[in-house]
């Protein structure tokens, strides 16, 4: 299986979340991302992008034992990712934005790490 391009356009949209995450820090006055709680939604929004374009094959595809394991991980990351997203949505804390971040960067990097083991695999 291996490395597609799917993994650059969601590798991509990570660059965009750290950017966004990077201009909230920096205090911008960019509408869409000067406040926690609509930093959280941009996020939110561009993180569940990232996995479904990422991770998808780990869902739709019949795994082997170990990809199994990949997809519970990817599972238990976006559980997490969703509930942290979803807080800081209500309640504007910029700890659950930082969260979001942190584990919507690890969810991409298990699906991401799951296609480099597999390369030059059957699929």
């Amino acid at each position: 299986m291996g490395l597609t391009w799917r993994d650059a356009v969601s590798s991509c949209t990570i660059v965009v979340i750290i950017i966004a995450y990077a201009a909230y820090l920096g205090g911008t006055s960019l509408l869409l991302i000067s406040s926690a709680w609509a930093a959280s939604a941009v996020v939110l929004v561009l993180g569940l992008s990232c996995a479904v374009i990422a991770g998808g094959d780990l869902y739709t595809r019949p795994q082997p034992r170990l990809g199994r394991v990949f997809r519970r991980i990817a599972t238990g990351f976006g559980t997490i990712a969703i509930i942290t997203g979803l807080l800081g949505l209500i309640t504007g804390s910029a700890h659950a934005l930082e969260i979001l971040v942190v584990v919507t960067i690890a969810w991409l990097g298990t699906a991401t790490f799951w296609h480099i083991l597999t390369i030059g695999s059957e699929q």
